[in-house]
């Protein structure tokens, strides 16, 4: 077992959420508009 796939699992995740709430808050922003 390396730390390989861990590390890129752990940045794939990390990226994902920050992909997540930046749509959160895209949608919040959207929601205060309608």
């Amino acid at each position: 077992f390396t730390g390989k796939p861990v590390d890129g699992y752990l940045a794939n995740r990390v990226v994902g959420t920050k992909a997540l709430c930046a749509a959160l808050e895209r949608a919040q922003e959207h929601a205060r508009c309608v």
